[in-house]
């Protein structure tokens, strides 16, 4: 009998060290697969992000250089935003929801010409419901309807 009572724990022992080695060679394995290295065979300049390493504020500074849009909802009571304020580089939006033709330009009417290229009529976007411009000039930028020349706005860029 004193043989089986020392057999026993032998083999208790036994598999306790089997399963706790089980246990850590399984957590390893894991530990290895939620740390992917990061391997790069090209030159690394001061300065540079790596993927992968954005903080929290390096993050948030490039979407605050990234340009933007702005929608203004042109319907029967005018423009929506009177004046809006963008980037330049910025994209503003106007969208004609009066069910009537419209072309959005910049002032003064009828001419145009203290920004010439912000005119609906010159683009592909004449007689759509839709005129997309980007601003690349800074200053007060008044707009309106050419059509219905009392529909007034501004755009600010700066």
């Amino acid at each position: 009998m004193n043989t089986k009572k020392g057999v026993a724990p032998i083999a208790v022992i036994v598999v306790v060290v089997v399963i706790v080695a089980l246990g850590g060679f399984l957590m390893s394995k894991q530990t290895k697969k939620e740390t992917p290295a990061i391997e790069s065979k090209l030159p690394v300049q001061a300065g540079t992000p790596v993927p992968g390493t954005e903080t929290p504020e390096t993050a948030a500074e490039s979407d605050a250089n990234a340009p933007k849009e702005v929608t203004v909802t042109y319907d029967a009571n005018g423009f929506s935003r009177k004046t809006v304020t963008v980037k330049k580089g910025d994209t503003v939006i106007f969208q004609n929801k009066t069910g009537k033709p419209a072309s959005v330009a910049s002032a003064k009417h009828p001419t145009h010409l203290l920004y010439p290229e912000f005119d609906q009529y010159k683009t592909a976007e004449r007689g759509k419901d839709e005129f997309r411009f980007t601003f690349e000039k800074v200053g007060a930028w008044n707009y309106h309807d050419h059509l219905n020349p009392t529909m007034t706005g501004t755009v600010i860029v700066e």
